[in-house]
């Protein structure tokens, strides 16, 4: 039995793209009649190609899942170390401002 034209939604259910609820309806009462006029063999094989792709789409989610993950975890890193370069900055620029009001006083002093 072809699974031709039927896409894979997060679920894990496989919908024909496009499609009215009578039309869907159609379609499962079609797959319905096809399942009930199978030899067991070919039921067997049928089941077997169905086991296979709901672990394809399983192993799709995950890795999907984990990429995401590992995507935000590099973007959290980096933000990371932009916070801690920036309070390095901070403080670098108030150590400058002390310097220079310091500077200021000297010169104020000594004119």
């Amino acid at each position: 039995m072809a699974m031709r034209g039927f896409k894979p939604n997060p679920d894990g259910i496989m919908m024909e793209s496009g499609t009215t609820s009578n039309k869907k309806s159609e379609i499962v009462a079609s797959y319905l009649d096809e399942i009930n006029n199978m030899t067991e063999i070919e039921a067997r094989q049928e089941l077997s190609e169905m086991w296979k792709e709901m672990r394809t789409l399983r192993m799709f989610w995950k890795t999907k899942e984990v990429l995401k993950t590992e995507k935000y975890e590099r973007e959290i890193f980096i933000l990371k170390k932009q916070l801690t370069s920036n309070a390095c900055l901070w403080e670098q620029l108030a150590e400058s401002e002390k310097r220079e009001k310091v500077l200021k006083q000297e010169l104020v002093f000594t004119q």
